[in-house]
């Protein structure tokens, strides 16, 4: 067993030193050239461009070792990191890709090509009958024999260097059965390649039916071309009348331009006075338009309260119209000027952009609609103020008599405080009360002041008919007493004297 895997060890390019255990770290990959397909040269396999294997045209998938191919617990996926950094065989699975698929579009436009009769319009036909791509196909290709010959032995795991100390047979065992392992793997890539290019075969019979077909449309299409051949001659002869029927009627039509540049001129002519007219008559319009804008902007200016109008004022109307649904009136006269009053080409919330900074958009219609919803604001306003008016006056006149009435009751009032306060100081002169007024309040005095005087007073003499009130019930309870005592001696001497009597 050691034999045999050292005898592959040296196939593959590995070479133990005499005498000794193989040094692993010393170990390098034995470098594979190729031939170049275009000049001949040999190439080294590293220099193959680069494909994923996992991408590659062919779709074959890239050897890697891993769990179940004599790898040491890492994943196919790690592997596959690890070998498209310096993997030169999945760049050169992805030139045999690059080369088959090459040769397939050879193959089919070749064939397209022939369906179309164009080697035998050009009268260009191959020496040897068969075209690159089927040549390309058929005689054995460097690429490829490099492919199958290509051995597949990734770089040492660092475990293998690190047991660079094992003996020489352990290190030949581990080593037969990883190319054991590969040595399947590259036999299933082998069986996967043998069944591509057996669909490749399929296709490429599939596509030489469909060539055939094509040849019978080619010719069922070279009849059509004679007759249509025919036909265009009959064509030619047709259009050869044709153009002197038109040549005859040229001429008549040049006289015909003759006399209409004739009368055009005299249009021409007639033109330019009407042009001129019209400009006389645009200038006096444009003049009567900034008239009228003029007016439309005093009008404006009107409904805003003049020029001396409070902001504040100005401010609230256009609130009011921006509530009602209408857009607020520009505040300076001169944007008027500089409206578009034409109706058609007017448009709700549109506008030039030269004229975005205008209000309304530089729109002079819808201007005019504010305008005039302005206007009826002012009509609905001053109807409101005339009934408002009305009912103010209404209510004056009620106001009036209420006053009229409450001034009668006033005097009344202000007559009977003056009586009050002669009685009550009538009374405190007669009950001679110390620190009541005995005569009525200054004229000055309101009738309040009166009130609290006379208020005083009634308080005091309040006060002292509550005391007198409360001598009078002592004294009706004394005389109560009294004349109950007064019939008890009654009846005592009235008893005494029965007495003495009996």
């Amino acid at each position: 067993m050691p034999s045999s895997g050292t005898g592959t060890m040296e196939r593959m390019g590995y070479v133990r030193p005499e005498g000794g255990a193989i040094d692993y770290g010393s170990i390098q990959p034995l470098e594979r050239t190729r031939k170049d397909p275009t000049d001949g040269t040999s190439v080294p396999t590293d220099n193959i461009k680069r494909v994923s294997g996992e991408n590659s045209a062919s779709g074959l998938p890239y050897l890697s070792p891993g769990p179940g191919n004599g790898g040491h617990g890492k994943s196919r996926a790690s592997k596959h990191k690890g070998a498209r950094s310096g993997g030169s065989d999945a760049e050169l699975r992805g030139e045999v890709s690059d080369l088959t698929r090459k040769a397939m579009e050879e193959l089919h436009a070749e064939d397209s090509a022939a369906s179309a009769g164009v080697k035998a319009a050009k009268g260009e036909k191959s020496k040897s009958g068969r075209s690159p791509a089927r040549r390309a196909l058929d005689e054995p290709s460097p690429l490829l024999d490099a492919y199958e010959n290509r051995m597949f032995l990734p770089a040492l795991p660092e475990q293998w260097q690190r047991d660079a100390g094992q003996s020489p047979k352990k290190q030949d065992q581990v080593l037969e059965h990883r190319m054991k392992t590969m040595t399947r793997e590259l036999l299933a890539l082998q069986s996967r390649a043998e069944q591509v290019m057996a669909q490749k075969d399929a296709e490429i019979l599939r596509l030489r039916f469909k060539s055939d077909g094509q040849q019978d449309v080619i010719d069922r299409l070279t009849k059509e071309n004679k007759q249509m051949q025919r036909e265009l001659g009959s064509a030619q002869a047709d259009h050869a009348r044709v153009e002197a029927e038109r040549a005859r009627k040229l001429t008549a039509a040049n006289l015909r331009v003759a006399s209409l540049e004739a009368k055009l001129a005299n249009q021409e002519e007639l033109f330019d006075r009407q042009d001129q007219g019209a400009t006389e008559q645009l200038d006096a319009l444009r003049r009567e338009r900034q008239v009228l804008a003029s007016a439309l902007a005093t009008v404006a200016q009107a409904c805003m309260g003049g020029e001396g109008a409070d902001p504040a004022a100005v401010g609230r109307d256009a609130e009011e119209a921006m509530r009602a649904g209408d857009d607020p009136l520009p505040r300076k006269p001169q944007a008027w000027l500089k409206f578009d009053y034409t109706a058609d080409e007017a448009v709700a919330g549109g506008g030039s952009p030269k004229r975005r900074a205008l209000p309304l958009m530089g729109d002079g219609m819808r201007a005019i609609s504010s305008l005039v919803a302005a206007v009826e604001r002012l009509h609905v306003g001053r109807e409101e103020a005339r009934s408002g008016e009305r009912d103010a006056l209404d209510q004056m006149c009620v106001l009036a008599d209420v006053i009229t009435r409450v001034e009668e009751e006033y005097e009344s009032v202000k007559d009977a405080l003056t009586r009050l306060e002669e009685v009550v100081g009538g009374c405190a002169r007669d009950r001679a009360y110390q620190g009541l007024a005995a005569v009525p309040a200054p004229a000055g005095s309101s009738v309040a002041d009166r009130l609290e005087a006379v208020r005083g007073v009634s308080k005091r003499m309040a006060g002292e008919l509550g005391e007198l009130d409360e001598r009078v019930k002592e004294h009706g309870a004394r005389v109560m007493e009294l004349e109950f005592y007064g019939k008890l001696q009654g009846r005592i001497v009235e008893e005494a004297k029965n007495r003495t009597r009996a």
